[in-house]
């Protein structure tokens, strides 16, 4: 069974691009669209990895939404995705790991290596 990622972005024709992305290295990806109102998680799913994206255009922010899903997922990893060079200060302790956002390699490749690191530390294997 392949690993399932879960994309979480307010951005829908960013979140079906990096969802193809991701497929095509062999990932099932789901995927979470930060609304107005909130997030609407997948039902019924347990993702190895969560992808959150930092620059929503929403009127929740970030950090709003990595509680959310911390409190969906518990201890999933979840990583941010951003084009800032470096963790945004208040995101410390909700995440746990942080990507700049270069291009389609180095999130492929970094993803590769957050789910090493996972099985390292007793999660994420199927």
């Amino acid at each position: 069974m392949r690993q399932t990622i879960l994309l979480v972005d307010d951005d829908p024709a960013r979140l079906n691009l990096l969802a193809r992305l991701i497929k095509q290295a062999g990932f099932r990806t789901i995927t979470a669209r930060i609304g107005p109102s909130g997030v609407s998680f997948p039902e019924h799913e347990q993702p190895v990895l969560v992808l959150l994206d930092y620059g929503s255009g929403s009127e929740r922010n970030a950090r709003d939404i990595a509680a959310l899903i911390r409190l969906r997922y518990g201890s999933t990893r979840l990583v941010l995705l951003s084009s800032r060079s470096s963790l945004p200060p208040e995101m410390a302790g909700l995440v746990d790991e942080f990507a700049h956002r270069d291009g389609d390699e180095s999130v492929l490749s970094a993803l590769k290596q957050w789910l090493i690191r996972g099985r390292s530390a007793g999660q994420g294997a199927e």
